[in-house]
Formats: C-alpha cells, structure tokens, sequence
C-alpha cells in the first residue's frame, strides 16, 4: 500500500486519518472523531408494485434503471423529479435495463432477447428522450452492453461473441465502436468513464493455475494502464471514476468473493477502504466529485448490505444511517451510484404483502 498521498484531489489531506492498510482488517482506522450523516430514503415508483432496480444518476437527479414491465421482464426506465418514464424496447428484443445517465440526458445500457433457436442476444443501447438506438458492435458480436457515458458523449462499455466467450472491452465515439486494447490474449469490459474520457474498468486474463482473473484498469486517449495492487492481491476492478481522476473499485486476494476490499486510487497509489464493523468484504461501486464513496458489503452471514464511505467520517452501513432493518422500512443491499449533492441511488428489498420486493431508492442527505 502507498504511504504517500498526492495532493491532486481535495479529499487527499483527508485520507490519512481514515483509511486502513491492507493488515488491518476490516475495524475502521482511529483518527478524529467521526460524524455520521444520516440520509431521508424515497422509493422510486414502479408499475403494480413490481420489482425494480436503481443503478445511476446524473447532476442533475435524473435516476436510471429497470422494473418489471407487463410482461413480467426488466424494462429500462427513468425517474425525472419523482416521475416514472418507460424506455423505448427496441424491436426484436424482450427486454431491457438502463446503466447509466450524462448530465445531458443521454441514457446507455442494454437490451436482451431469445432467439426461436434459444440463442441469447444483448445488444448496447443508447436512449435519446425515451427512444432507444441500437449501438454498432464490433464484427461477429453477439453480447454487447453499454455502462458508461460522459458528458462529451463517449460511450463505453464490454462485448464478446457469446455469452461464455472472454469479452473485450468497448467504446463508441462519434457513432463508431472500437476495442479498447488489452494484452495480448486478454480480454477486458470497461465499466465507467469521466467527462474528461478517462476510461475504467478491468483487463481479464487466463493465469495458469489460477483460472480466469480481472485486474483493474484505466485508458487514457486509448492506451492501457493496469492500476496497481497491494502486495497479496490478485485480482480487481475499477468500477467509477470522477471528475479529477480519482477512480474506486475493488480488489482480493483469492477467487472468494468474501475476500474482496473496497478501494481507492489517486494517480498512481492504491488505498484500500475501511469497511463497517462486522463486514467480511465489500466493494466500491461509485465515486462522486467530492470523493465520497458508495458500494456493497458482506456481513458475518454473507448477507448483502450498501455503505457509504467519505475521508471525513469513514464507512457506515446505510442500513444504520438512512432508517434501513426497521419494520417499515426496506433492507439496502447495494449502493450503485452517489451524485455530487450526496444522494446516493441504492437497490433495496422490502417486504409487501409478505413477499420480499427488490426496489430502487435514492437517499437524501440530511443537512
């Protein structure tokens, strides 16, 4: 783990109190005393209270996702101040589910069907309003998905050939599709990407004995940059970056799921997170421009909860923080995404009418 802390961001003089080395373990690291900030939860509204999920949201709170349609599969949508809007399926697929959301409004994402002869199809999409527009795909493609996008309109993303194949990692710009490079006989996805075009995500490759790996990524100006690891781990991922470069994701040790460590990058040092008490392994999902962090943890019975990480006052289970386990209220599994105000979009479970119901929530900060 790098001891010292570049000065490119301004949550860099605030790291060194709160972030634990890679030996201690999950106990938050001691330091000033931490204020917690408690959140106001609002469900996302869905169609005859089916199931949905939540996965980002812009400057300007415009939230993206999916919820079961009327014929029972996921549909992509968008939630503008409160209002539901259904996405556009496009013709010849069954369904859909939106990843993504520039500040301009253009939404990314996939769509997905079944052919008469059972072969599975994902195509990467892209919605202008509510109209969806199939994104070209590399030659012999059958699975591609669209996950990130940024304000100048680079759009990224992952495909392969089919859906057990190695796949690669893409970017479309200009309305044309590239392979972003990876080493050679490696395959990659590329998860987010800043409105500067700073791309991430992770490089796949096959080590003997070992099986298939992901390691975290970066491309600047297309040319590939592996992120570096604390001595031990061996795989990883980056999942979001921010405005100043700033990039999280995870990272572990083994092929357990369980062992995997939220994490932070700045220029070229790694730091890994600390997680809330109890929590066996966590991952980072989103970063916003201020440095705060949002993701999923395990607790000791493997059971999936989201947390809340900042410099200023460590990690928090939402679940604590935002009125989640209480009778009324749903459980937070996963948060996906944190805007630059606080608000962070979480996917939670609910029980209505004795059936557990997964939804989409956006958390405010209480100020």
């Amino acid at each position: 783990m790098a001891t010292g802390w570049p000065q490119c961001s301004a949550i860099g003089a605030l790291l060194v109190a709160v972030i634990t080395a890679c030996s201690s373990g999950n106990r938050p690291a001691r330091g000033p005393a931490r204020t917690a900030v408690y959140y106001s939860p609002e469900a996302l509204p869905t169609l005859n209270a089916g199931s949905g999920n939540a996965n980002a949201i812009n400057g300007v709170g415009d939230i993206v996702g999916a919820i079961s349609g009327s014929s029972g599969e996921m549909t992509a949508c968008v939630w503008s101040k409160g209002r539901l809007r259904m996405l556009q399926v496009p013709v010849g697929f069954a369904g859909s589910n939106a990843m993504a959301v520039s500040n301009g409004g253009v939404i990314v994402g996939d769509a997905f069907a079944v052919d008469s002869k059972g072969t599975s199809q994902m195509r990467a999409v892209a919605w202008h309003g509510t109209a969806a527009r199939l994104l070209p795909t590399p030659e012999l493609f059958r699975v591609c998905g669209a996950d990130g996008v940024s304000g100048s309109g680079v759009l990224v993303g992952g495909g392969s050939r089919n859906l057990v194949s190695t796949g690669f990692p893409l970017e479309w710009r200009n309305g044309r599709v590239q392979v972003l490079p990876t080493p050679a006989n490696d395959g990659g996805e590329a998860d987010g990407v800043s409105d500067s075009g700073v791309v991430v995500g992770g490089v796949i490759s096959d080590i003997p004995a070992r099986g298939m790996y992901t390691r975290p990524a970066e491309w600047v100006g297309g040319r590939l940059k592996l992120l570096p690891m604390p001595a031990g781990f061996i795989r990883g991922k980056a999942k979001g970056v921010n405005r100043v470069g700033d990039v999280t994701g995870w990272i572990s040790k083994g092929k357990d799921v369980f062992e995997s460590r939220p994490c932070l990058w700045i220029r070229a040092a790694v730091h890994v997170l600390s997680l809330p008490v109890g929590a066996t392994g966590g991952q980072a999902h989103g970063i916003n421009g201020r440095g705060e962090i949002v993701g999923s943890f395990w607790d000791t019975k493997h059971s999936l909860r989201a947390f809340v990480w900042s410099a200023r006052s460590g990690p928090y289970d939402l679940n604590r923080v935002a009125g989640g386990g209480q009778p009324d209220h749903p459980v937070y599994e996963s948060a996906n995404a944190i805007d630059n105000a606080g608000d962070i979009v979480a996917d939670g479970a609910a029980v209505i009418n004795r059936r557990a119901i997964l939804g989409g929530y956006i958390l405010h900060p209480k100020l």
